[in-house]
């Protein structure tokens, strides 16, 4: 179908080459680009935005590396943290930042948000802000 998309996807393998986080809520069975790619070809999907699963942590190898082998067609949603560079993630087609707040244990936007408002927006890819309409319990 043109220009269809398949809006939250995951990528998961081989955990050989991607490893899982040691502490992590599951362990999900492998799901490969090339399944992803037989599965949207059978239905007609064209585009993908493949958001970074929370086995892995902060780690973006393998959503990175699915974006980076599917190309124009694909975007990311990543895990960031102090270390993250978000210049090579937004290069590779992120364009969005995952906070899952649920299976961290965390229950504030401080940490994960707090880089962004500390850093000038002409400096971020994303526009240097991050936000929550959502309130916590």
């Amino acid at each position: 179908m043109k220009n269809s998309c398949d809006c939250h996807v995951h990528v998961f393998g081989p955990a050989s080459r991607f490893p899982y986080a040691a502490e992590r809520a599951y362990t999900p069975p492998a799901a490969s680009v090339e399944q992803l790619v037989s599965l949207h070809d059978s239905i007609g999907v064209e585009r993908v935005v493949i958001v970074q699963p929370s086995p892995y942590g902060t780690d973006n190898s393998c959503t990175l590396d699915a974006a980076r082998r599917l190309g124009r067609c694909a975007r990311a949603v990543v895990v960031v943290d102090d270390t993250s560079n978000l210049e090579e993630m937004h290069r590779v087609g992120a364009r969005g930042i995952r906070v899952n707040l649920y299976t961290t244990g965390r229950m504030t936007l401080r940490r994960p948000c707090g880089r962004f408002k500390a850093q000038p927006s002409e400096q971020s890819p994303w526009g240097g802000t991050c936000r929550s309409s959502r309130r916590f319990p």
